[in-house]
């Protein structure tokens, strides 16, 4: 979970201490937690209508970070969920924490430090970071493997990613600048001289730290043309 706050510096410690007491006591009503389920699931089960940019890098995560859960996945679970499970995980979750804040900006040492008090005082972390569990890349498979999101728009998109070698620095640079020398003759191929679409880049595309490079193209009228 992230707690963020920007905007002036004057009144943001209060502002802070309310935030983290609304989120340790404030009270769940029946209202307030249906209306932010129904959004939720407004949002899972829409999943197939979103963007196609988007469909495609959440198929893409979905296969190459761990732990990670599909949109179906978390509408059913949506299904089986009530205020009083909320109530019992905000408990548990509350109970062991780990807590890292960082300040940027026009605030003084003193003023981050009082915050950062602030914020371990009132939500008491008892984990170290080595007790958290963090999102893992998976290296992509050495056979092509096709994905195809769940999705009910009427175009297409392809994607290729091409995932670097490790995670190392070196590699992570490497790899940063082949996609940037990549950007331009992409789309002056696929996108001015051969128009496949009327979305078409090359980037840069880590996911987390590994390194990697997404080439995507996505055209209304692929699905009539052979040549896509």
């Amino acid at each position: 979970m992230t707690l963020s706050f920007s905007g002036w510096r004057d009144g943001q410690t209060p502002l802070i201490e309310q935030a983290l007491e609304q989120l340790a006591h404030a009270e769940i009503s029946d209202s307030a937690f249906e209306r932010v389920r129904y959004q939720l699931q407004r949002e899972w089960r829409n999943a197939p209508q979103a963007s196609l940019t988007g469909q495609a890098s959440r198929t893409l995560g979905e296969a190459l970070l761990t732990p990670q859960w599909s949109t179906a996945e978390l509408l059913a679970a949506s299904e089986r969920f009530d205020r009083g499970h909320l109530e019992d995980f905000r408990q548990r979750f509350l109970a062991d924490l780990y807590v890292d804040a960082m300040a940027v900006g026009n605030l003084g040492a003193d003023l981050a430090h009082e915050q950062t008090q602030l914020i371990r005082a009132k939500l008491k972390p008892r984990l170290t970071r080595d007790a958290i569990a963090n999102l893992t890349p998976l290296a992509a498979s050495e056979e092509h493997s096709v994905l195809h999101p769940h999705s009910s728009r009427d175009e297409s998109l392809v994607l290729r990613y091409l995932q670097g070698r490790d995670q190392t620095p070196a590699e992570q640079a490497t790899t940063a600048v082949i996609a940037q020398w990549l950007e331009t003759p992409f789309y002056q191929q696929l996108r001015t001289e051969q128009q496949l679409g009327y979305i078409v880049n090359a980037g840069y595309s880590p996911l987390l730290e590994a390194p990697g490079i997404a080439l995507m193209v996505q055209s209304p009228r692929c699905r009539e043309r052979h040549d896509c």
